[in-house]
């Protein structure tokens, strides 16, 4: 197509040229010589849709005419919006988009997609599978799609809490992490008001296992959701007379967690009496029922989710004062929220 101007004098041949015609069509050369002097590269719909790859760094494709630029410069925003043509209006605004990263790295959200965890006993000691998952480390977003087997315990204790962190310094934001950036260590994370999550440091906790006596393996763990229950239960409380006075029973959980799943048995001797159980320092003194033992019900058995106070604590009691004993049975624990 033209240009948007043109020039002011037709010469013919044989005519007599005057300075000041000169001095005109220098005039309009320069004074249209602006944007919306130039012509276009859109002679039509087929030629506005006409776009050229640049290339990337090491292989560009270097343009040689302004239309060159432009139909790069197309290409590069067709690719940004993922539409079919780059003039399409897309989906999201890039207002948008940063508006949802700049609320996202502010809430600091400790789990986006949390990892399924499984046990990985046997030749595998001290080790667990962790599935795709995506997290907020810090400033650092960090992700995995394929299932991780993590490095195992260095020199573990018996009956010893170990906390699974990401390892803040080893993350490269937004590239899927490897085993090696899932650290094991018996240092119990604390909460982090300004990051939102249970910390070691730089470091973000998302998982813990306990290890058995011997110590050979960690404990054998199912876990879903947010809900942790070991293969076997933990007797915290075998049989005791537990009379009117509220008793405390500590429970073997992990520090950043307070809600726990626990089997409750009462089991009758001499009088009637409920079991109650209730939330270690609260001021309520009813509690909650967790079972009856009775007359021609030697034992009776219930099963809770209890809410400890931050020490994993909760206390028990019969609401009469005889030979009737108590058991509490840990059954397993949950994840918080965020983690």
């Amino acid at each position: 197509m033209s240009a948007n101007w043109s020039f002011t004098k037709t010469f013919v041949a044989g005519a007599v040229l005057l300075a000041s015609e000169l001095n005109t069509l220098q005039s309009d050369v320069t004074n249209n010589f602006t944007p919306a002097g130039m012509d276009d590269a859109s002679a039509n719909a087929t030629a506005m849709k006409v776009t050229a790859d640049p290339g990337e760094v090491g292989t560009e494709s270097l343009a040689t005419s302004l239309e060159g630029e432009i139909q790069r410069i197309r290409n590069i925003i067709k690719e940004i919006i993922g539409g079919a043509q780059w003039y399409v209006s897309p989906a999201l605004s890039l207002g948008i988009i940063s508006t949802f990263k700049t609320n996202l790295e502010n809430s600091r959200l400790g789990s986006m997609n949390r990892s399924q965890f499984t046990y990985n006993g046997g030749s595998t000691a001290y080790t667990v599978k962790s599935k795709g998952a995506s997290y907020f480390v810090k400033d650092k977003y960090a992700h995995w799609v394929t299932e991780l087997t993590t490095n195992a315990i260095g020199t573990p204790g018996a009956d010893d809490w170990y906390y699974l962190y990401l390892d803040y310094s080893a993350i490269t934001s937004g590239t899927a992490i490897t085993a090696t950036e899932l650290i094991w260590s018996n240092t119990e994370p604390t909460w982090d008001d300004t990051y939102m999550g249970w910390y070691n440091g730089d470091d973000r906790c998302i998982f813990a296992a306990i290890t058995n006596g011997g110590p050979t393996n960690i404990d054998e763990f199912f876990h879903s959701g947010d809900l942790v229950y070991f293969a076997d239960y933990i007797l915290e409380v075998d049989g005791v007379d537990i009379d009117t006075a509220w008793t405390d029973v500590t429970l073997t959980m992990p520090v950043f967690t307070t809600k726990a799943n626990v089997t409750f048995r009462t089991t009758y001797v001499d009088n009637v009496a409920d079991l109650r159980w209730r939330t270690n320092g609260q001021t309520g003194t009813t509690g909650h029922y967790a079972g009856r033992g009775e007359i021609g019900a030697t034992r009776s058995t219930t099963n809770e989710d209890v809410i400890t106070d931050s020490s994993n604590i909760i206390e028990i009691r019969h609401s009469a004062s005889n030979g009737n004993t108590a058991s509490v049975f840990l059954e397993g624990w949950h994840l918080p929220i965020g983690m």
